[in-house]
């Protein structure tokens, strides 16, 4: 357990541990032999405090961190055996280190001095490398090359274009993780790591095939892979790695060595994706997966190859029905299902610790199993359902509680679906928080739902955004893509005062007429894609608590009134994007705001800004991009004590920078040929950190030209450093 404990300092302070990482890594290095006395020792790490803010998550499973004192701890423990090499710590590197992590952020002089001082100190020693964050053109290959007795390599964030031939020297190596692979197969080679026993192919979307010959790694016991949608094919034979816990993608081929009896005596665990379900020949092929007496997996997704083809309505039926989990599943996906119906085994109550359900692209099936039965399911997707017609009671079941815990619903491209019905005499969807509706044509009313908080409908029918006057509890809602909603209808949001978030994208409406009359307790307002939006309705000044406002390609749009920024007594941060014809700020303005970020991007008619500007106090961030009109700037800028970046790219016409800049950290200025570069010196700037001009990035530390340390990327002079 002291090994354990003290290999935990190998991360940075308050990084988050997954659980089966450090029991793998813990493996790998001969702490522990068995994955569970792995998991018994995390317990009780865990309830010595020893490991704190334990989490679970259904996606990476348990995590925890580790308090800053107990890490001091654990490198006293460890002694002089483990280093986290940073960029910019100067490092002692001691000849007995044995665990080495990178963890950095950008290159420096010290990390370069620190990387001699690790080839010239460690030689072949290094037990485990872990690799959490890696800075591009910084090259460790000659130190990785020498360390042949490497039992733990982990290089999830330093993507590799091919497989170096130095892996294959490791033949002590019992953990790999490699990500962003850039290739199309594995080699070989890679199967003459008999004693790997964890495989971890990270962001490995191009990757096509697995080496062929890997049963051959008897001693392998995770193999995982994410991103595996490219995947043509697993290897065959897997049925001879006696002692796998886990894999991640199962593939199922025409011949026998790539059968779905290869996973008969596999005792796995975790996620498993079977594939390619089509060359399952009927429901005794089916069983032959033994998936019911897989106790320890907890997520299973049962994908076929999507069929039009008639005759495979039965035979899928047929192998779902023989394909059926063990009821300890936390999660089940079925996608592309050809069948018309579900088995029996989906009826069932037995699936008590089912939290996550997706169906997806079942097109023929004309019912739901009573998934309202499961007590502890939190999450369901409906996506491509194409003969729903109705949700009512074969969703529910017969019980007097409806999806008693069901937080997130979504439903996605049904385009029968007609009535969604529920009796008032049955508790139904009472802790219902995220609703999702999108591309449900026909779909014109939703039951009352009395604790939803979030709320997005796209291109759906107009007449379902009738029953948002009785979803009073909603926190934040969206609406994308009601093309026929040429008029924001009257009344529609006047009982929604609890709205906090409001999305309105590419809706083609004139106006929002009242719509913001009653929402005093918005923060977030973003108008996105809405060409004929003309004007703003008198209801935005009511919005006191209004934190965020973002108007995006709103084309129409001519004018912002300045005194509206008087009534937006909580606004920090404001956004115009692309609304072409729009001039802001016009007419006075009397009161300072609390404003603190003004992005002002592809507005083509903003000709100037007004001098008004000098009441923006709180301003701290200002980017003004692509707006071709503009030509000048206000002097009042330059009193803006707390501005301190200001960013302009693209603006063609600009002839000058306000003077009196002189509480600025950063300014950036590209693509302002108007502009001339004495405006942009240092000087003007006394407390510059940073000054980007087109090709001319400067560097500075205090308060004078005098402390200018660095010049990058000036033109004629390459990379010039002093």
């Amino acid at each position: 357990m002291r090994q354990c404990f003290g290999y935990c300092c190998i991360f940075p302070k308050d990084y988050v541990m997954k659980e089966k990482t450090l029991i793998q890594l813990w493996m790998a290095n001969g702490f522990v032999d068995l994955y569970l006395t792995g998991r018994l020792i995390f317990k009780e790490l865990v309830w010595r405090s020893f490991l704190q803010d334990v989490k679970r998550n259904q996606r990476v499973g348990v995590t925890c961190k580790m308090h800053d004192l107990m890490h001091d701890l654990a490198v006293f423990v460890m002694g002089r055996e483990t280093i986290i090499l940073e960029h910019d710590k100067v490092m002692n590197i001691p000849k007995t280190i044995r665990h080495l992590c990178f963890n950095l952020r950008s290159s420096s002089t010290i990390l370069d001095n620190n990387i001699k001082a690790l080839k010239c100190s460690i030689g072949g020693s290094l037990r485990s490398l872990i690799v959490d964050r890696m800075v591009e053109g910084v090259d460790i290959s000659s130190l990785i090359n020498k360390q042949q007795y490497l039992r733990a390599f982990d290089q999830q964030y330093y993507g590799i274009p091919h497989l170096p031939n130095w892996v294959n020297k490791f033949e002590h190596l019992r953990y790999l993780v490699m990500s962003c692979i850039n290739f199309k197969r594995l080699p070989e080679s890679l199967t003459h790591l008999h004693n790997l026993q964890t495989l971890k192919l990270m962001h490995s979307s191009k990757l096509l095939e697995l080496p062929k010959g890997l049963n051959v790694m008897k001693n392998l016991w995770f193999l995982e892979m994410e991103s595996h949608n490219s995947l043509i094919c697993t290897p065959p034979g897997l049925r001879d790695l006696i002692h796998l816990q886990e894999l991640s993608i199962f593939i199922v081929g025409q011949d026998a060595c790539h059968q779905i009896d290869q996973l008969k005596e596999l005792n796995l665990g975790g996620s498993l994706s079977i594939k390619g379900l089509e060359n399952v020949s009927n429901a005794e092929d089916a069983k032959r997966s033994n998936l019911m007496m897989k106790n320890n997996l907890t997520s299973l997704s049962l994908l076929w190859t999507n069929s039009t083809k008639t005759n495979s309505m039965n035979h899928s039926e047929e192998v779902l029905h023989g394909l059926q989990p063990h009821h300890n599943l936390d999660a089940i996906c079925i996608k592309s299902y050809q069948g018309s119906k579900f088995p029996s085994w989906m009826s069932t109550v037995a699936f008590n610790n089912l939290m996550k359900v997706t169906l997806e692209d079942c097109r023929r099936c004309e019912h739901l199993p009573p998934l309202g039965k499961l007590p502890s399911l939190t999450y369901l997707k409906l996506d491509r359902m194409d003969c729903i017609k109705c949700l009512n009671a074969e969703l529910r079941g017969d019980g007097e509680c409806v999806f008693p815990a069901l937080k997130t619903l979504i439903l996605i491209d049904m385009p029968s679906l007609e009535e969604w019905k529920t009796k008032n005499s049955v508790q139904r969807f009472s802790c219902l928080a995220d609703l999702e509706i999108t591309r449900c044509p026909k779909l014109s009313h939703l039951p009352h739902l009395p604790t939803l908080r979030s709320l997005e409908i796209r291109s759906s029918s107009a007449t379902l955004l009738g029953s948002l006057a009785y979803l009073t509890s909603l926190k934040s809602l969206g609406l994308f893509d009601f093309s026929e909603l040429a008029v924001f209808p009257e009344g529609l949001l006047q009982n929604n005062t609890a709205l906090e978030e409001l999305i309105i994208n590419s809706l083609s409406i004139t106006t929002l007429s009242d719509a913001l009359d009653n929402l005093s307790a918005l923060k977030k307002l973003y108008l996105h894609h809405c060409p004929h939006l003309e004007f703003l309705p008198e209801g935005l000044k009511n919005l006191s608590s209004l934190e965020i406002l973002e108007l995006v390609d709103c084309d129409d749009l001519r004018s912002f009134p300045a005194a509206i920024l008087e009534d937006l007594s909580s606004l920090k941060f404001l956004n115009f994007d692309c609304c072409k014809k729009l001039k802001p700020f016009s007419g006075p303005m009397k009161r300072a705001t609390i404003l603190q970020d003004l992005k002002l991007m592809g507005l083509r008619e903003m000709e100037h800004l007004p001098e008004s500007m000098k009441l923006f106090t709180a301003l701290r961030n200002l980017r003004i991009v692509y707006c071709e009109g503009l030509c000048s700037l206000p002097q009042s800028l330059g009193a803006l004590e707390s501005l301190s970046s200001l960013e302009i790219r693209v603006c063609e016409n600009l002839n000058s920078l306000p003077d009196g800049l002189r509480c600025l950290e950063r300014l950036v200025v590209r693509g302002c040929p108007q502009v001339k570069e004495e405006e942009i010196q240092p000087e003007r700037c006394g407390l510059a950190k940073s000054i980007t001009y087109p090709k001319c990035i400067i560097l500075m530390t205090g308060n004078s030209s005098s402390d200018l340390i660095r010049f990058i990327g000036m033109v004629g002079f390459g990379n010039l450093c002093h």
